[in-house]
């Protein structure tokens, strides 16, 4: 019997994001379908450097914002490396 894949998003590309993108690939039943930030290339940035050190087979996407993530169906759950000021908000979006 397989147990399900949580299909994870990153909202945020700060530098506590890396350490959860690691324990994401490391887990057995997770995989990390997108991540976003205020722009599509900074998202890309995190990703291509991110997949150099801990690679995923398929690499996530990458967004220019965070309603983008919100909105994939491809993604289950998000965590949220935003900063104290912003987080109440996007927590009660992701919800």
């Amino acid at each position: 019997m397989s147990s399900p894949v949580c299909r994870w998003g990153i909202l945020g590309t700060a530098t506590i994001a890396r350490k959860n993108w690691q324990s994401i690939r490391n887990a057995g039943n997770a995989t990390l379908n997108a991540v976003a930030s205020r722009s599509v290339q900074r998202a890309q940035s995190f990703i291509d450097d991110c997949q150099s050190r801990v690679a995923f087979a398929n690499p996530p996407r990458a967004y220019g914002s965070y309603e983008e993530l919100l909105g994939d169906a491809d993604v289950d759950a998000v965590y949220v490396p935003l900063p104290t000021g912003m987080r109440t908000e996007w927590v009660v979006r992701a919800v």
